[in-house]
């Protein structure tokens, strides 16, 4: 029997690759894994929210505040789930995470979010666009619609 194990970052990539994405409309509870605010290249503030559910994984990209500093209507849905969680305050932490191209981003994460339980009423929206090979594809986007 193997009791000591070293981190093979290939393969829990492979895992977390393997969590299929969530695609279909619904009310689901599960845990947030990981929540984090950036910059968009515009400017606009955006909060990242990695959802999984059993019925799969969700990422939740929501606009708290535009380009010119003005609130967005994401900053509400935020705020509901600081309500769901009886959190006053959550404070960010400074760092660096990898971009989907494998770019080093710099990233502010809410480590009080991750690893609690939540409810979400999520919205499937699959979007088609084009990729740099100028093929059309299809992305699974998901809409918050609100927390419990």
């Amino acid at each position: 029997m193997i009791a000591n194990f070293q981190l093979d970052t290939k393969a829990a990539a492979r895992a977390d690759s393997q969590t299929p994405n969530i695609r279909k409309s619904g009310a689901f509870a599960e845990q947030i894994t990981a929540a984090r605010t950036y910059l968009t290249r515009s400017g606009a503030q955006m909060l990242e929210v990695i959802f999984v559910a059993h019925e799969g994984r969700a990422n939740i990209n929501l606009c708290l505040f535009k380009k010119d500093g003005s609130e967005n209507f994401g900053r509400d849905m935020f705020m509901s789930m600081l309500t769901c969680h009886r959190l006053k305050n959550v404070n960010a932490v400074k760092s660096t995470v990898k971009d989907r191209s494998g770019n080093d981003q710099e990233a502010y994460l809410f480590p009080d979010l991750a690893g609690r339980e939540i409810g979400f009423l999520l919205q499937y929206a699959p979007e088609e666009y084009q990729a740099n090979d100028r093929t059309i594809r299809v992305a699974d986007r998901v809409n918050l619609v609100t927390s419990f």
